[in-house]
């Protein structure tokens, strides 16, 4: 009692209770973006000098998407500061997408429109000459009309937690995939494609990632939250789920 704290809160988007909006499609993640290795960019990040990176036509993502969800990762950051992910180029943006201190590895889940040409820009804001490397991976898309899922909000339930047999028995273990039941728990049907959430890490023994998605993967070329050792983190996600209603997530 008597704590205090500054909030700020950018909105991205919004939801109908009509078929006005877009609807949505769940992809298995696919990484589109990771200018460590030129994909998507062939260098890092300059402090306020915009970048831009093609998103439709790659990983899943059609020519009709209106927007998509995904993980944005901040790497290598050479300052403090944060990094803003929209559908044009900004050199000063107001908003932000990702907060981070120097050299830390720290990933946000994101709903972005895309822009007329099916791109997103991102900007890194920081003091001039600083540079950063970010890694995008999509996980899904909207378009506009009615052939993909509709959203269905419900009051939070938690469905997995390690710590007391929720889902899983037991901690992960590195490289070896958990999967666990979503289909028919916790206020949700059976029969539906994709959930979105929030994902935590807590008591890890080393740092890295999480990998959640459909489908088991021991090695993932994707990650959905990064972490360093003795954090508790967490992350948002919206995430496709398996056929037979499942998650499963891997400890990199």
């Amino acid at each position: 009692a008597g704590n205090t704290t500054d909030l700020v809160f950018d909105v991205t988007g919004y939801f109908t209770p009509d078929t006005t909006g877009a609807t949505y499609h769940a992809l298995t993640p696919a990484r589109l973006l990771d200018s460590r290795k030129g994909l998507g960019l062939s260098g890092k990040l300059v402090a306020n000098i915009p970048a831009t990176f093609a998103v439709r036509g790659h990983g899943g993502v059609p020519t009709t998407a209106t927007a998509v969800t995904g993980n944005v990762t901040a790497v290598n950051s050479t300052n403090s500061w944060a990094v803003y992910l929209g559908p044009s180029p900004v050199a000063k943006p107001s908003t932000s997408t990702l907060n981070f201190k120097r050299r830390q590895v720290v990933a946000n889940n994101l709903t972005v429109g895309l822009s007329p040409t099916g791109t997103l820009s991102a900007t890194y804001l920081s003091t001039a000459g600083n540079t950063t490397d970010l890694v995008f991976d999509v996980t899904g898309y909207y378009t506009a009309d009615l052939t993909g899922a509709t959203y269905v909000p419900i009051t939070p339930v938690r469905l997995l937690d390690t710590r007391v047999g929720n889902g899983l028995w037991g901690k992960l273990v590195a490289g070896v995939p958990g999967t666990f039941p979503v289909s028919g728990r916790g206020r949700i049907p059976p029969g539906i494609v994709a959930v979105s959430g929030n994902v935590t890490v807590v008591n890890q023994s080393n740092s890295w990632a999480v990998f959640v998605g459909p489908n088991p993967v021991a090695s993932p070329s994707t990650s959905t939250i990064n972490f360093g050792r003795g954090e508790v983190k967490a992350n948002g996600l919206t995430v496709a789920l398996s056929v037979t209603g499942t998650l499963s997530a891997t400890y990199l």
